[in-house]
């Protein structure tokens, strides 16, 4: 249920496995994320936090904290978290949100050296190139900015936050 956002009807099941087994890591796990989904991110804290008391080393479970410390604008508890989940398992979505994570905590570089790094596995993505524009905005780069943008508009030429960010920068 929760795989298909019928969010409301999945949270009936997780209250009910919880019920049963109630540190299970993996139904507190998803009760949390379930609940990010329904934007009840003091409840998801609550549940993702439970489930690292029981396994403080889980990748998974490190992901889905920084994820929804991330989402409440918790950054430095959100970086601790990811920086553990991307050391044992660096897939792209948890090195996404490492970067988003550094960019919020105005650490540009950082979430460009990342955010490069994603695009070179997976280039021509443009929410990563919009963000690699925007960490050289943030650092003064204008014309690596720019660079970045053309590449945007290149791919989805009716992207109108490239557009308007290559008339600011232009």
């Amino acid at each position: 249920l929760y795989s298909i956002s019928n969010n409301k009807e999945a949270e009936k099941y997780y209250i009910k496995a919880l019920e049963v087994e109630p540190n299970n890591v993996l139904a507190l796990t998803f009760m949390a994320l379930n609940k990010l989904v329904l934007n009840q991110l003091n409840e998801a804290k609550e549940y993702i936090m439970k489930a690292i008391k029981i396994e403080p080393h889980h990748e998974y479970v490190q992901f889905c904290a920084g994820r929804i410390l991330y989402s409440l604008g918790e950054y430095d508890d959100a970086k601790r978290y990811l920086i553990k989940a991307v050391e044992q398992n660096p897939d792209i979505e948890t090195q996404n949100t490492l970067a988003l994570t550094y960019f919020a905590l105005d650490d540009y570089q950082q979430a460009l050296n990342i955010f490069k790094n994603i695009d070179s596995k997976f280039p021509n993505s443009v929410s990563v190139l919009m963000d690699i524009a925007k960490c050289y905005e943030a650092l003064g780069e204008n014309d690596n900015a720019l660079e970045y943008l053309n590449k945007v508009v290149d791919i989805f030429p009716d992207n109108e936050d490239a557009h308007e960010m290559i008339r600011k920068l232009s």
